[in-house]
């Protein structure tokens, strides 16, 4: 037989293994999601667990809402094709499990990165995601667990002018991050984001060329980050 009468056959085996494994990895990461324990302040340090979002703590005080927007749309549209779960598998959000609550008593877990996609899942109508314990220092004292992670540059003490806070000053809750703008110029500009958009989040009609660029150069933030080294 001519290998060319078996070459539609041999195309549509591979599509077929193709698709197969593709939906076989979807339903192999959906039965992990489902798996996880919800994150309690016992577990060890490199557990996969899922946390309530409600229940996250910052460790900055702004997120770039831009961002957090478009975050929300590939959120959704993840959701829609049930995608999500392997998204955020693959992208844990890493737990630093601090002290107690002084007045209700319940473990707090600080998140130390991921806060745009933290935010995202909220706002896009989700309730948890996975997360990984990277530490637990629950025994600590409060300030002496503020000055470990401050140390370890696990915390982002500044607010979106630049301005230094103290760690009572930081958000609750991921609801209470604030909007920075000089970080939605700055994903902007990584995601090369079309003129008119940069020109929207800097309030220039006349393009990043001018106030965008100017506003990016001179933000607070970013001059503290070129002397400082930090997670996003």
């Amino acid at each position: 037989m001519s290998a060319w009468k078996l070459l539609p056959g041999t195309i549509a085996f591979i599509a077929a293994a193709m698709n197969w494994g593709t939906s076989a990895h979807g339903q192999s990461t959906t039965a992990h999601a489902q798996s996880l324990s919800a994150c309690t302040a016992e577990m060890a340090l490199g557990t996969e667990c899922r946390c309530a979002l409600s229940s996250l703590h910052p460790m900055q005080v702004a997120v770039g809402m831009l961002e957090v927007k478009k975050r929300v749309e590939k959120i959704k549209g993840l959701r829609a094709t049930n995608k999500l779960e392997e998204y955020e598998h693959c992208q844990p959000e890493p737990v630093v499990i601090g002290p107690n609550d002084p007045l209700t008593g319940a473990p707090r877990f600080y998140i130390t990165d991921h806060h745009h996609l933290a935010r995202a899942l909220l706002d896009g109508g989700e309730s948890a995601t996975e997360c990984t314990i990277e530490d637990s220092q629950s025994a600590l004292p409060e300030p002496d667990f503020w000055d470990l992670m401050t140390k370890e540059k696990k915390v982002w003490l500044y607010d979106a002018q630049g301005n230094p806070v103290t760690w009572q000053q930081l958000p609750k809750s991921l609801q209470e991050l604030q909007d920075d703008p000089y970080r939605s110029l700055a994903w902007g500009s990584r995601s090369k984001m079309d003129f008119i958009s940069l020109a929207r989040i800097s309030g220039s009609s006349h393009g990043p060329t001018s106030s965008a660029v100017t506003a990016l150069t001179a933000s607070p933030v970013l001059s503290l980050r070129r002397k400082r080294s930090r997670r996003t």
